[in-house]
């Protein structure tokens, strides 16, 4: 009886830990979901690797890959309107406008891709 009741101890201690853990991040981060721009570039394949991204003119950071290969990189911005722009040293960049808004949108899904011609451009879809 005793041995039971040791590991229900163990259970409910977990439990009440993992949820205040839970609240605390809530609490910490605002305790609502910020906004996200994510961009995907699996259609570049390895070429966009480590491509600098820039989010109202500034440095937001790399395309890197998430998991087992995945070429998604997600951003959390603030709502409103944003201007994204993915470059490297030899590619110029398009410029990409994007609006978020608790009404609309929260998050943008956007595919980075090499715009065929005879200059290199990265083109957000």
């Amino acid at each position: 009886m005793a041995q039971s009741l040791r590991g229900l101890r163990w259970r409910t201690a977990v439990v009440l830990v993992g949820g205040l853990t839970a609240l605390l991040w809530m609490a910490a981060r605002g305790g609502s979901p910020g906004y996200l721009i994510q961009i995907d570039y699996s259609w570049s394949g390895d070429f966009l690797d480590s491509a600098q991204v820039i989010i109202d003119g500034e440095p937001a950071g790399l395309l890197l890959r998430y998991g087992k290969g995945q070429r998604v990189t997600g951003f959390e911005v603030e709502a409103g309107e944003h201007e994204v722009l993915v470059q490297m040293e030899r590619c110029e960049g398009i410029p990409r406008t994007v609006t978020l808004s608790p009404s609309e949108t929260r998050f943008v899904l956007l595919m980075a891709d090499l715009d065929d011609g005879y200059r290199c451009r990265i083109q957000l879809r």
